[in-house]
Formats: structure tokens, C-alpha cells, sequence
């Protein structure tokens, strides 16, 4: 079995089909983030998170239901809404208030791609658009603002290098997308620092996820950006990812909230990097499908980036980019899978202008400059 945790590598075993839960809805493709859609046909036994039911591997925590312990953790947590308005889809997860002035922490996953997200606080039940402050796709991490909010309940936080093997944790988030009263799973830690590949719905895009706290229970679709809390009601992970039923004991994994914490102060100081991005999104607009090999021409086999398709009124279009044709380098970079083109466009912002060089379905070399767009985040 490979190494798995939610996205990484490490010590724990990924076993085939385990996957994370975009934003809470399963049967969504990866969003447009950075202007990159996999759009992907899946295989028989790929998608088995998405048979996962709200309400099903669940139990009761241990005093919950409305208990001291949790009833404060709750009323710091909101239902996330995302729209996704490049494929029409939607999705439900979970996050976690971190300042009264509606400052949330949630993953990366959640967010990524979507065109418009909302909010309802628990606490206060109003909703409230968001806006994404930063996020760092490779810790799954991603911190939210509400518009307008105050006076909102906030988490206690712990120590997450305090836990050991073998501690009673609760799992709390939107389960299934239903929103209102937060669900509550039951656990214990399982391990420390792992690793893992997870695979989004496509079963085809993955991410590595590293130092990661495993748990012996279930999350649900929705659960993401959820928290891990301790029996005294601090929150010491952020939910992440979860296994598959069918492949043996349930297991979650969750990123410590010491590297969620440090990583939000980063974004919160606007100081981006090479792996965490603030501020608006850039976007090119192209369409890539990894199910579609870049072909050949004259015999020989072209690399690079096959475009699948083209956002009408994008940057792309206007540089002349169009369905087959086949992006082979970004600012001198060689382009060769979606995920080159994501870490690359991850560095920039609207308006910034980059060299694209890709083959057109004549199998004439292309090179202009592009002026990236405004988009959604990756």
C-alpha cells in the first residue's frame, strides 16, 4: 500500500480508492482553480466516497448532543456554501472561526475552484458572503473572510504536538451538506506525523499531505475543514480526509492545528510564497483533460498539455488557444501535467503578463504573451 494521508506521504498506507471529499460533494470535478479543470472520465471503483450517506458511520460523542464540550466548538463553526459557476455544481463543508470579526479556517479543497462562497455561522445563524483571504494547496489549507461579521463566536485551540496515540478526540462538521447543528463523531488518535496521496473525485488529481494526525473513525462528506477536538473542547486539527468504508477500519486524518494556525498567521500577514498564495487568484482559462493524451505529430509523440477546452471571453481565447491544441511551456517552464500548470500559476495574480509557448492542431509552434485574468482560487 502506498503512503497516505489525505493528500501526502508518510509513514501510513494509502490503500487504493481512499480519497478526499471536495468542498463535501463527492460527485464534483475539480474545480477551475487557477483556470484548470480535470475533467476526467472515472473509472468502476474509483468514486467510492461518493456511495458515503450524511449520518452513516457516525456516533454519539461521548456527552455530546448539546454538551458543554461541544456545544462551544459548535457555535464557533459555520456551514461553508461554495458555487462553482464554470460546471453549474455546488457544495457543502465546514469551518472554523478563528477571529470574532469572522476570520475562518478551512481546506484548501473546500474552496478550490469555486466562484462564489457563503457562510451561515452556527452561533448567530446569519450567513454572510466569504471571500478568500489566502490559501496553500499543498497543506490544504485556507483561510476565509466574512463580510460584515462581529462579535462572532471563536474556537479554544490547543497543542496539537501534545497529542498522543491513543487520546479521545471528537470529530465535528456539516455532515452530508444539511448545515444547522454540527455533527459529532467519536475517536481516537490512531497516529502521529503521517503521510498520504489522496485523490479528489476524478480519481486522477492528487495531492501529498505530510505530518498528519490519523484517527481511528469516519468523517463525512461535508466534514471537511471541520474540526479535531480534544475531551476539554480545544480544536487540535483541522478535518481533512477520510478513508473509504469497504476498505477496512474507517480512518480520518486531520492537518495539526499548530501548522493550520502558522499558516493562516502567513496568509494573514500577506506574505505569499512559493506554496501559499494570497490575494486574488489569476486565471488563464483553459480546460485540460488528463484522460486525453497530447497525441502525436509526424510520428512523433508531442508533450505538454492537452486543452480540452476553452472559457469563452478568457485570457486564453483571446491569445488564440483552442480546443486540441497543446500548452507546452509557461514563462519558460515545461508544462506537462495539470499540476505543472497549477504550481505555476499559483505565483501569480490578475494582470500579471506571462509567456505561453504551446501546438496548435496544425502542429505549428505558438508563443505570445498572455495577460492573466481574475479567477477563482486554486
Amino acid at each position: 500500500m502506498t503512503d497516505q494521508r489525505e493528500d501526502h506521504e508518510g509513514p501510513a498506507a494509502a490503500m487504493p480508492g481512499e480519497q478526499r471529499w471536495p468542498a463535501g460533494r463527492s460527485e464534483r470535478l475539480l474545480g477551475l482553480a487557477v483556470a484548470v479543470v480535470l475533467l476526467v472520465s472515472v473509472g468502476a471503483g474509483v468514486l467510492i466516497a461518493h456511495e458515503l450517506r450524511a449520518g452513516s458511520h457516525r456516533a454519539t460523542a461521548p456527552g455530546g448532543g448539546g454538551s458543554p464540550v461541544t456545544a462551544a466548538v459548535e457555535r464557533a463553526l459555520v456551514d461553508i456554501g461554495v458555487s462553482f459557476g464554470y460546471d453549474g455544481s455546488a457544495g457543502a463543508a465546514s469551518g472554523i472561526v478563528v477571529s470574532p470579526d469572522g476570520e475562518v479556517l478551512t481546506n484548501n479543497h473546500v474552496i478550490d475552484g469555486a466562484t462564489a462562497i457563503t457562510a451561515t455561522d452556527v452561533g448567530n445563524g446569519r450567513t454572510y458572503k466569504a471571500t478568500v483571504v489566502g490559501y496553500a494547496p499543498g497543506l490544504d489549507l485556507a483561510v476565509l473572510q466574512l463580510q460584515g461579521a462581529s462579535g462572532l463566536a471563536t474556537v479554544k485551540t490547543g497543542g496539537s504536538s501534545k497529542l498522543v496515540v491513543g487520546e479521545a478526540v471528537l470529530g465535528i462538521g456539516n455532515a452530508g451538506g444539511a448545515g444547522g447543528t454540527p455533527e459529532v463523531v467519536r475517536g481516537t488518535v490512531a497516529a502521529l506525523d503521517q503521510s498520504l496521496v489522496a485523490t479528489d473525485d476524478s480519481g486522477v488529481a492528487t495531492e501529498s499531505l505530510t505530518g498528519l494526525i490519523e484517527v481511528d473513525e469516519l468523517i463525512q462528506p461535508g466534514d471537511s475543514g471541520g474540526p479535531l477536538v480534544d475531551e476539554q473542547g480545544r480544536v487540535v486539527g483541522v478535518n481533512t480526509a477520510g478513508s473509504s468504508p469497504g476498505l477496512g477500519s474507517p480512518r480520518s486524518f486531520a492537518i495539526p492545528i499548530d501548522q493550520a494556525l502558522s499558516t493562516a498567521r502567513q496568509i494573514e500577514s500577506g506574505r505569499g510564497s512559493a506554496t501559499v498564495h494570497v490575494g486574488p487568484s489569476a486565471f488563464l482559462g483553459v480546460q485540460v483533460s488528463v484522460s486525453q493524451s497530447p497525441g502525436r505529430s509526424g510520428g512523433s509523440p508531442k508533450s505538454g498539455l492537452a486543452i480540452g477546452a476553452v472559457v469563452s471571453g478568457s485570457p486564453a481565447e483571446k491569445a488564440g488557444l483552442g480546443r486540441g491544441d497543446v500548452i507546452t511551456s509557461f514563462d519558460g517552464r515545461p508544462i506537462a501535467s495539470p499540476s505543472d500548470l497549477r504550481a505555476l500559476m499559483l505565483g501569480h495574480h490578475p494582470d500579471d503578463l506571462v509567456k505561453l509557448a504551446w501546438t496548435d492542431n496544425a502542429g505549428h509552434t505558438r508563443i505570445s504573451s498572455v495577460e492573466l485574468g481574475n479567477g477563482p482560487p486554486t
